[in-house]
């Protein structure tokens, strides 16, 4: 079972870090340097801003359609769906303009964002449509098409056109780039879908766990009779129904696109304003030093994000067949921590040699370096509740614990905001770094133990040695390497990192390296 899991995880992991690593520490770094701090911090704001209400474009619906086509094999309402989708489309343009125009962005350029951001939405409802039917390697290649795009858009711009990334024009060119991503991806995602001899009822779920099957999709799922309008009251009471339950999953997605995403608009708005640097508005060069420091954290997410898109469908399926799930949450969590703590302590004891590494042409002081080096360590800390959540807060969705999310989502969001005004205003993008690590590990926490009381995964003693353990070998391999050989450049994160990787990673996965190696030798023998 896990095998196979691990195969395809391999397989959708390999993909994109393959891509999102070229466009995260490449292109995106290229631009913020070509660009500047102030007015990358001005393309940060825009894009956040239609991230921040992107929500809306989603709603819950593309967890909604990968729960329900994962556990019964069916997409009903799909006219539902789609009539929804519609209309939140039309009040997601409509209420971004507005916002944008209150606070004076540049509109032009927020359009661009709008549109990005409307395919972006309909590129991950076609990708909720394989997941839940488990087509992980279409779902796969999908999900690097839009980045794949844009990166070589992106680069020949670059090359070609080198004297337009400046200023408004540079912001204008990258977003242009993005545009052609999506289409692209929009493109591909249609053929993947619909390009078959049973067009909408594609899917056939089958579970890769194991070889139960979980119910194929039929036609009578997406079929014309779905589509008739609501008349009489049994239909209506229907209908009441589904948006109750539907509703749910929109408010946890809108609390937790506000709690990942408030963060740049805060910054841009409560910066002290007697911070001294070299040029520009403030409020955006705090958001672009904000910037320098979570794009390490975004392409570590990378790997706990694709995780949970895979845990999803596997959890839900096996809930609907009643297995039990501890096995699968203890390999995820085993997972991302493995990932996370290595990458927070790099992120602790190399901060400094990583973002001049990154950073050397743009930075206009050692201050600025220790500055971004400071809000990167407490971000790069953060990563360890974000990715655990991706797993205990991805097996709570599954089995149907939405409102509890939700309404823990929007306690944190709260908490965040408060913490923000309070910091913010005092320390600048550091206040909103740390703020982020407060919340998510409340959050973290709340999650795993939810799933205990629910009987979903139950801690013992090994569960505990094996994390202790883990946590000795990651600090003996750093604080030998830094401080005892005394390599504090990269060559040094190099080898803390093979250390901890090699050792650390035996230490979590023996049994299944163990068995692994006793199959080979049984086939070779």
């Amino acid at each position: 079972m896990q095998r196979v899991f691990l195969k395809n995880l391999v397989w959708l992991q390999l993909l994109n870090w393959l891509v999102k690593p070229l466009w995260i520490l490449g292109i995106e770094r290229e631009m913020q340097m070509r660009l500047g701090d102030v007015w990358y911090g001005q393309y940060g704001v825009l894009f956040n801003l239609g991230l921040l209400f992107a929500v809306l474009l989603d709603a819950g619906l593309n967890t909604y359609i990968a729960k329900e086509i994962a556990s019964s094999g069916r997409l009903i309402h799909a006219k539902r769906i789609l009539l929804l989708r519609l209309y939140l489309g039309v009040l997601y343009v409509v209420l971004v303009g507005i916002v944008g125009w209150y606070f004076s962005l540049t509109l032009d350029l927020l359009a661009w964002v709008v549109l990005n951001q409307v395919l972006a939405s309909i590129v991950m409802l076609l990708r909720a449509v394989l997941q839940g039917g488990q087509r992980f390697v279409s779902d796969s290649w999908l999900s690097v098409t839009d980045r794949l795009g844009a990166l070589i858009t992106c680069s020949l711009f670059l090359v070609f056109l080198p004297e337009l990334f400046v200023m408004n024009s540079g912001i204008r060119l990258f977003l242009l780039a993005q545009f052609v991503g999506y289409a692209g991806a929009l493109l591909l995602g249609c053929i993947l879908v619909f390009w078959n001899k049973n067009p909408l009822g594609v899917i056939k779920s089958h579970t890769i766990l194991s070889n139960d099957s979980i119910p194929t999709i039929d036609n009578s799922a997406l079929a014309i009779d779905n589509f008739s309008p609501v008349t009489n009251q049994s239909q209506k009471e229907s209908y009441r129904h589904w948006l109750q339950k539907i509703a749910w999953f929109a408010l946890m997605a809108f609390s937790m696109s506000v709690f990942t995403r408030i963060d740049i608009q805060m910054i841009r708005s409560l910066s002290p304003e007697n911070r001294v640097f070299l040029g520009g508005d403030n409020g955006f060069y705090q958001v672009g030093l904000y910037a320098k420091g979570y794009r390490l954290l975004d392409a570590a997410l990378i790997f706990s994000t694709l995780l949970s898109t895979q845990l999803l469908p596997q959890f839900t399926g096996r809930i609907a067949l009643k297995k039990d799930n501890t096995r699968l949450i203890w390999m995820g969590f085993r997972l991302v921590i493995w990932v996370g703590f290595g990458a927070a302590l790099a992120a602790w004891f190399f901060d400094i040699p990583l973002m001049q590494l990154m950073y050397h042409k743009a930075s206009n002081s050692a201050d600025e370096i220790r500055t971004t080096s400071e809000i990167f360590k407490v971000l790069m800390i953060a990563f360890i509740p974000m990715a655990t959540v991706h797993v205990f807060g991805t097996y709570l969705t599954a089995a149907g614990h939405v409102r509890w999310l939700a309404t823990l989502a929007l306690i944190c969001v709260g908490l965040n905001v408060v913490f923000n005004a309070i910091e913010i205003p005092l320390f600048g993008a550091l206040g909103a770094a740390a703020g982020c690590l407060l919340t998510q590990l409340i959050f973290a926490l709340a999650c795993i133990v939810k799933t205990q009381r629910s009987l979903g995964f139950v801690w013992n003693k090994s569960h505990y040695k094996t994390l202790i353990f883990m946590v000795f070998i990651g600090l003996l391999s750093f604080v030998l390497v830094g401080n005892g050989l005394g390599l504090k450049s990269i060559n040094g994160l190099v080898i803390s990192i093979a250390m901890y990787s090699v050792l650390a990673g035996y230490l979590l996965f023996y049994q299944e390296t163990t068995d692994w190696y006793q199959k080979r030798r049984q086939i070779t023998s």
